[in-house]
């Protein structure tokens, strides 16, 4: 999946050799585990890696491929890994999770504002909504990016 993603055009050469770069400087790693009990068991292991790590919970894959009602979150997971660690950090004026980007920017207006934690209720001109509570702004931006990536592509 990682591959399919950073060499989409399957040449053999990353299509940005920019992120990759940022991804393979800073450490990028996918954690799988069976659940968030036994992530959580083994951050010893992995020492604090929230710059750089992504999570993905075994329960969530679908490895014989997606079948109706089902997703595999292996699609979605690993883009958040290149989103946040590669693209954020190649270009950050664009890409950056922080307020100030443009991506950012782009997210606040298409939530009706900058809501630096999810709000009660969103403006009813909001285009774009995510009510996860434990999802931060930087975070959010993320899956916004995720959203509006794989809405375009035709993957929702």
């Amino acid at each position: 999946m990682l591959a399919e993603y950073l060499d989409n055009d399957e040449d053999g050469t990353p299509d940005d050799a920019a992120v990759l770069e940022q991804m393979v400087k800073r450490g990028a790693v996918l954690i799988m585990a069976r659940d968030e009990a036994e992530l959580d068991a083994s951050r010893d292991l992995f020492g604090d890696l929230t710059e750089a790590a992504q999570a993905l919970y075994a329960y969530e894959t679908r490895p014989m491929g997606s079948a109706a009602g089902s997703f595999d979150a292996t699609l979605e997971e690993v883009l958040h890994l290149i989103s946040f660690v590669g693209y954020s950090n190649a270009y950050p004026n664009a890409f950056d999770v922080s307020p100030g980007s443009v991506l950012a920017d782009a997210m606040d207006r298409a939530r009706g504002g900058r809501f630096r934690s999810v709000p009660d209720a969103y403006p009813v001109d909001a285009w774009f909504t995510y009510d996860d509570e434990s999802c931060e702004y930087e975070c959010q931006v993320t899956e916004y990016v995720y959203w509006a990536l794989t809405s375009l592509l035709g993957a929702q």
